[in-house]
C-alpha cells in the first residue's frame, strides 16, 4: 500500500474545510478532477473508503470514517511542513470584522520579521460557532485564532495544549428602524420587541453563536421566536434595520467602544443583558528561543500579546 503524501492530505483538509471540491481546487491551484483523484488516492493510501458523502448543490461532508481522519491529516501536514521548514509567517484567522480591527489597530504585525498571514477569512467561518476555528489550531492547521470563548474546557485546553486569553465582552443588540420610541431605551426584553407588531425580526442563521443566544433569550422569556430573514453579515443586519421595517439582532463585537445608535442590549427572562466574550486561542509554546523555530513560537506569542493589548483596551474605553 502506498504511503500518503503532503499533497494528498491537503486536498483532503482542504475539501473537509470548505465543504467543495471546486473551492478546495481553487484554494489549492489545482485543478478539480486532479484534487478528487488527489482525495482518491489519500484514502487508498490510508486504507479507507467513503470519506465524503455525495454532493448536494455542490456542499459535500464528511462522513464519520472522514471526520475520524481530519484531525490526524490536520497533524500529518503540519508535521510534514515543520520537517521541510517551519512557515514565516503566523497563520492567524478570525471572523472578519475582528481581522479589520486588528489591521486598523495593530498594522505593524502585518509587516513583522515573521507577519500575520491572514487565512481564510470569511463571514462563514461563524456557521459552527467558532469552533472550526478553534479546531485549526488544535491540529496545526492555523497558529493564532480569535474566537468565542469557553469552546474548550480547562481540561480539554490542558490536554490539547492551547492557551486562550480574553478579549472583550460582547451584547446583543437589536437595531431598531427610525422613528420607533424603544431605539432611545438602554434595554429591551423579548416581549417588548415582539409588541411591535409591524416589525419583522433578522438575524443571524442557525449555529451562530449570536442566534443561539437569541434563541436562549427568547426560551427564557417564554415569548416564541419567529426570525424572518438569516444573513451571516453583520453589516447586512445593520443596513436592513436602517432600510426596512425589521428589527435586526447582532452583536456589538466590533472591538471598541459600542455605538450607542446600535440601540438597546437584548435581554433574557430574567432582565439581564444577553452577551458572550471572545478570547484569542493558541498552542502553548514548548520550548524557549533557540532555533528559527523557536523564535517563530515567541513571534506568536508577541503578536497575541499586541492583539490583546489593542483590542482589549479598545473594549474598554
Amino acid at each position: 500500500m502506498a504511503q500518503p503524501t503532503i499533497e494528498q492530505a491537503k486536498a483532503f483538509c482542504a475539501v473537509a474545510e470548505t465543504h467543495s471540491y471546486a473551492e478546495a481546487a481553487r484554494r489549492l491551484g489545482h485543478s478539480r478532477v486532479g484534487l478528487i483523484r488527489l482525495v482518491e488516492r489519500f484514502a487508498d493510501s490510508v486504507g479507507r473508503s467513503g470519506l465524503f458523502g455525495p454532493s448536494r448543490r455542490g456542499r459535500v461532508e464528511l462522513t464519520a470514517a472522514g471526520s475520524e481522519l481530519l484531525d490526524p491529516a490536520w497533524q500529518f501536514v503540519a508535521a510534514a511542513e515543520a520537517l521541510i521548514g517551519s512557515p514565516r509567517q503566523i497563520r492567524f484567522s478570525a471572523y472578519p470584522i475582528i481581522v479589520q480591527q486588528v489591521m486598523a489597530k495593530a498594522p505593524e504585525l502585518l509587516e513583522a520579521d515573521v507577519p500575520l498571514l491572514l487565512d481564510d477569512v470569511s463571514e462563514e467561518r461563524r456557521g459552527d460557532g467558532g469552533e472550526g476555528l478553534v479546531r485549526a489550531v488544535v491540529n496545526g492547521r492555523l497558529d493564532l485564532v480569535a474566537a468565542p470563548s469557553g469552546l474548550l474546557s480547562d481540561e480539554e485546553r490542558e490536554l490539547r495544549k492551547l492557551e486562550e486569553f480574553h478579549l472583550y465582552d460582547w451584547k446583543l443588540r437589536v437595531i431598531l428602524p427610525r422613528g420607533y420610541s424603544s431605539r432611545s431605551k438602554k434595554r429591551i426584553s423579548p416581549g417588548e420587541l415582539v409588541e411591535f407588531a409591524d416589525l419583522e425580526i433578522s438575524a443571524a442563521p442557525h449555529g451562530h453563536r449570536s442566534r443561539r443566544l437569541l434563541e436562549f433569550a427568547f426560551d427564557s422569556a417564554g415569548v416564541p421566536l419567529r426570525v424572518d430573514l438569516e444573513s451571516s453579515s453583520q453589516h447586512t443586519l445593520r443596513s436592513i434595520a436602517n432600510s426596512r421595517r425589521h428589527a435586526s439582532i447582532l452583536p456589538d463585537d466590533a472591538f471598541g467602544t459600542p455605538d450607542e445608535n446600535l440601540g438597546p442590549c437584548l435581554t433574557d427572562g430574567s432582565g439581564r443583558p444577553v452577551g458572550d466574550s471572545y478570547s484569542l486561542y493558541l498552542r502553548t509554546p514548548e520550548t524557549k528561543a533557540s532555533t528559527e523555530a523557536d523564535q517563530r513560537e515567541l513571534a506568536i506569542l508577541k503578536a497575541a500579546q499586541v492583539i490583546q493589548e489593542e483590542l482589549s483596551v479598545q473594549s474598554r474605553a
